[in-house]
């Protein structure tokens, strides 16, 4: 009895050293870009989360001084990022503040992650091409083929399949570029933006603390919701 107690205590110690007991991590099911509530369980629930984060249309040139410039969805939440452009610029922003092709990669990613559809990130034009600047939306396609559309923050409720959209909203619009989010973030991932959240990019405030009439001064991160989500 005593011989396979030991045996037991052993196999058990093995087990442990081995990582048997360690859970399986999922490959592909990635960690949050940025933070968001458990609450994000519908498509209209998107609308609201970013509605309660204060989301604003803001053009390239005020956030970044750029004529064009793309957030990915952690940039787009995030008050510093690093210039891709100039690496040695950060450039300083009101986060939840984008234009039309931010919010439209932001509203995808979100419908990807916390819903589980098929995401689309697209690009429209006019069908003549004359002087009418293009468009970015996003569309979703949920397990029953129903197909859901944002446009800027707003969810425009469900359709038939995107061309439906299109046809009673945007009929003099052409559609230029259809990609899923995940790939849309790749590729701005691979072309330097920030994958995930971090404050590490911002300015440092000063933190006094006096003893005896001498103060020494201290520098900490600013951080937006309270916590670093993503450490490095």
């Amino acid at each position: 009895m005593r011989q396979k107690i030991v045996v037991g205590i052993v196999l058990f110690a093995l087990c442990l050293t081995a990582g048997c007991l360690t859970p399986t991590v999922n490959p592909d099911k990635p960690r949050k870009l940025f933070e968001y509530p458990d609450t994000v369980t519908s498509p209209k629930a998107i609308e609201y989360f970013l509605r309660m984060k204060n989301a604003q249309y803001a053009s390239d040139e005020v956030t970044t001084g750029y004529k064009n410039y793309y957030f990915t969805p952690a940039e787009l939440a995030m008050k510093a990022i690093p210039d891709v452009n100039n690496h040695k610029r950060i450039i300083y922003k009101q986060p939840f503040h984008g234009d039309c092709d931010d919010w439209a990669l932001m509203t995808a990613y979100l419908a990807q992650d916390t819903l589980g559809y098929e995401a689309h990130y697209v690009h429209i034009y006019p069908q003549n091409d004359i002087g009418t600047p293009g468009h970015a939306l996003s569309y979703a396609i949920d397990s029953e083929g129903k197909t859901h559309v944002w446009n800027l923050w707003y969810y425009y409720g469900t359709f038939k399949d995107f061309d439906t959209y299109m046809k009673r909203f945007y009929p003099d619009m052409k559609i230029t570029l259809d990609v899923s989010a995940k790939k849309r973030i790749a590729k701005l991932y691979n072309e330097g933006h920030v994958l995930y959240y971090t404050d590490k990019y911002e300015k440092k405030e000063k933190k006094s603390s006096c003893s005896a009439g001498f103060c020494a001064v201290e520098s900490r991160p600013t951080i937006i919701w309270g916590v670093n989500y993503y450490k490095y």
